[in-house]
């Protein structure tokens, strides 16, 4: 699971007037569902145990009492719900702001126009492979052009700020230069992160190391003009002197303190990338 970058920055996310503790909860993610775009993700359309219709909504308003200013919509595919646009709008509706994840794939005209009609504050679309093979590799399943098609048409169409989301593994953590090719010139940010796989597909220490430094190189010499965005899990402080001062800021890890996620089956963890044996408690 992915989410969009949060920001402590106290200007962009005032805390409410009407919150009468110091430090309260900001931004939440949720998994509207499992049910995903490729089969080793998770089963196509399981929908068993999730959360209704209902139970979000009502989730929503504890959440906006609690002091929630932002929340992220993800899946699995989010746009396999059928109330996706319902429960979009009862966010908003809340004063809370709304962004979505997704990977672009499967989606209709009336998804798109439905995307218009929302005052989003971000639209995240995964891309794991920077080119045909790769990103088959890394997903199990074809879908390349489409997702390329699918990005062409939310720059085009939707007024919102974008970021590709992508995960690095076995896979695909050769391909930095690949995918600067592709992705610079489109204006989007560019958000770099670990992928959550399976022991044999995870990245041995020595291609870690060379993911960050090829990242790290092309995010100081802000190569071509794209913004990267480097997620927590791929690393801060480093003890190499070209990369003593990059970040030059980290507040440390928000979960589960300015920052909740919330599991499709109503599961609560501090963050969405938590594995199953950190579930806090589920909210039913």
């Amino acid at each position: 699971m992915s989410e969009l970058p949060c920001t402590n920055d106290p200007a962009r996310h005032p805390i409410r007037d009407d919150i009468l503790f110091d430090d309260p909860l900001r931004f939440v993610a949720i998994e509207l569902t499992e049910a995903g775009s490729f089969p080793r993700e998770r089963p196509l359309a399981s929908t068993e145990g999730e959360l209704s219709t209902d139970e979000w909504i009502a989730l929503f308003d504890e959440l906006y009492s609690l002091g929630c200013l932002e929340l992220t919509i993800a899946g699995g595919e989010a746009f396999r719900r059928a109330d996706w646009f319902r429960l979009s709008k009862a966010v908003i509706e809340r004063d809370m702001e709304l962004s979505i994840i997704t990977r672009g794939l499967g989606v209709t005209g009336q998804d798109i126009d439905r995307l218009r009609q929302l005052a989003l504050s971000g639209l995240g679309i995964r891309l794991e492979g920077a080119n045909r093979n790769s990103f088959r590799k890394a997903t199990g399943g074809d879908g390349f052009e489409e997702a390329l098609a699918f990005i062409e048409r939310c720059r085009s169409m939707l007024d919102v700020p974008l970021s590709i989301i992508t995960s690095f593994s076995q896979a695909n953590f050769d391909d930095v230069d690949d995918f600067i090719e592709l992705l610079a010139g489109l204006d989007v940010l560019w958000q770099v992160q670990i992928a959550e796989v399976d022991d044999g597909a995870f990245l041995t220490a020595e291609q870690y190391r060379r993911l960050f430094d090829n990242l790290a190189e092309a995010v100081l010499q802000h190569r071509d003009g794209l913004d990267i965005a480097m997620m927590d899990d791929l690393g801060y402080f480093s003890l190499k002197s070209r990369y003593a001062e990059f970040p030059k800021e980290w507040a440390g890890c928000q979960g589960g303190m300015k920052l909740a996620g919330i599991r499709s089956n109503g599961d609560l963890v501090g963050c969405l990338s938590l594995p199953a044996n950190m579930v806090e408690v589920n909210l039913r």
